[in-house]
């Protein structure tokens, strides 16, 4: 891997300078380590109070517990006088030529910081040429924070990344990780799928029957339909062509809408009941907010969801209940209206699936609905789905594996729309929020039955069909979530508050610029 010339100097507490005086004089060493041309003098007391590695060796009752000269063939001789003077001063240089031989012994030595300390090094060093070589080192090493710096840097430098011959050698694991990950943040998501067409030509008679898992991990719902088929056809091995025409899982790929990573998660405002909707636009990774270009048309209670890269807010209340709706296109920053709702509604439920957007009962001029009604941004067109089971106001619509919840909802099913009840929740309550992260549907907030705003969290699980509780948030307020980035993003009125599952606990993001009554949110 070429790297750029220069060196970086580090430190950590190590032994006592005593001990370094009697290695430098030669008092008291009791053993000379040796890899190829390089040999070390030191202390056995030291190297094994420093590092597991070397108590298990001068312990084992094997011949290095008592020679004089030990072989260490698994150190790099570059290194070895390298390692040895950090465990008696707790000072390294690291030098760009030797820092990849450096972090693999540092690891083998239980090392942990200096492991840390090399891999910020080598993310000074990333490019496009090596970034996969990368990678699969952090992989090797189990170093997460390089793992997901390599990650993203993978994701924003794809489209010369996916051209290389180092793509094709990529194992199924690796290529997995990163077609998995939320770092890789790829906004075209074409690239993406010719690179794992390209993977799978490459040996299609041993890649072929992995071809099903991988067009799972692929955003297909992204891409047009033509354009998808065009690709197909071109392939050129008969049993990999006929896999990916027909394969299930290429309509699973198909449902799946989603921008890879989360760069901006958007909320809708009510700005005190002014004339034009504000939105603000939290950067995820680059943690601020920004206002964008406001909507046309102010609304209370509309119906937000985020399709194929765009942020519609549909319906709500202004003067009355409206039909009409909003699309924002983040590429060209504006918003531009869609074709009318067959039903004016407001506090509704509006959510994404298999490239349309359904709307879900609300209050519409007649009172409550139990009407839906699916959108194809294609051909600008609302169009009735089945109803809800009874008319319903407050819905909250999630999509988790090709259905709907709270209530289930499969389009798929037939000869008609079904529906099914889940379990209910511990408490009762309205006008809280609601979204999917990692297989699990989290409520938030809301009013009780007494009107007061509730800060307790609930987590359904859809595999067990059962709800327990998370750590509540510190803030009351009517709140809007969505997930981005692995984590639950939840806003109100003022304040940002970031749930992390891993740690069931949660974090203080950036305030919103202005205090304003949040009526929906989405990520792109």
């Amino acid at each position: 891997m070429d790297v750029s010339t220069g060196e970086i100097l580090l430190s950590s507490k190590g032994p006592t300078s005593k001990f370094q005086e009697f290695r430098q004089n030669l008092k008291f060493c009791d053993v000379s380590l040796q890899s190829g041309h390089a040999v070390v003098k030191a202390h056995r007391v030291v190297l094994a109070a420093a590092s597991p590695y070397f108590e298990a060796l001068f312990s084992s009752g094997l011949k290095e517990t008592n020679e004089e000269l030990v072989h260490l063939p698994s150190i790099p001789p570059e290194v070895l006088p390298t390692l040895v003077d950090f465990i008696y001063t707790g000072h390294v240089t690291i030098q760009p030529s030797t820092v990849q031989q450096l972090i693999v012994t540092a690891h083998m030595l239980c090392f942990d910081g200096l492991v840390t300390d090399c891999a910020r090094y080598l993310k000074t060093q990333l490019d496009p040429s090596n970034a996969l070589y990368m990678l699969s080192l952090a992989e090797t090493l189990s170093c997460s924070e390089l793992i997901e710096f390599t990650l993203a840097y993978i994701g924003e430098h794809w489209a010369v990344i996916a051209q290389q011959k180092e793509l094709l050698e990529l194992s199924l694991a690796l290529l997995t990780k990163i077609l998995s990950s939320e770092k890789f943040a790829v906004k075209n998501e074409l690239n993406v799928v010719l690179a794992v067409v390209r993977w799978l030509e490459h040996d299609p008679a041993t890649r072929a029957p992995h071809c099903a898992h991988l067009l799972r991990l692929l955003r297909l719902g992204r891409l047009p339909i033509e354009v998808l088929e065009d690709v197909w056809k071109n392939v050129k091995n008969p049993r990999l062509a006929w896999d990916l025409h027909l394969s299930n899982e290429k309509m699973e790929g198909m449902r799946d809408t989603r921008t890879r990573g989360c760069g901006a998660f958007y909320v809708v405002e009510n700005p005190n009941g002014g004339p034009v909707g504000s939105v603000m636009k939290y950067h995820v990774y680059e943690v601020f907010w920004e206002a964008i270009v406001p909507m046309e048309k102010y609304r209370h209670c509309p119906g937000v969801a985020a399709l194929g890269g765009r942020l519609y807010v549909v319906g709500g209340y202004n003067n009355g209940s409206l039909a009409s709706g909003e699309v924002y296109d983040p590429a060209i920053n504006k918003w531009s209206p869609i074709a009318d709702m067959n039903h004016s509604r407001s506090d509704f439920g509006l959510a994404a699936l298999k490239r349309k957007l359904y709307a879900f009962g609300g209050l519409g001029v007649d009172g409550v609905l139990c009407s839906v009604e699916a959108y194809d941004p294609a051909t600008d067109k609302w169009a009735p789905a089945a109803d809800l089971p009874y008319a319903m106001r407050d819905v909250k619509a999630v999509t988790h594996d090709g259905k709907w919840s709270l209530f289930r909802f499969d389009p798929r099913a037939e000869p008609q729309d079904a529906w099914c009840a889940c379990a209910e929740m511990a408490n009762e309550r309205y006008e809280y929020a609601a979204t999917v992260l990692d297989g699990h549907l989290y409520v938030v907030g809301g009013y009780d039955l007494g009107d007061r705003v509730g800060n307790t969290v609930e987590r359904y699980s859809f595999t067990m069909d059962q709800w327990d509780y998370v750590t509540p948030k510190s803030i009351r307020e009517k709140c809007v979530a969505a997930a981005a980035d692995g984590m639950l993003l939840v806003a109100g009125r003022s304040s940002l508050q970031i749930y992390v599952p891993s740690a069931d606990s949660w974090l203080r993001g950036p305030d919103l610029p202005l205090p304003h009554c949040v009526v929906g949110c989405a990520v792109l």
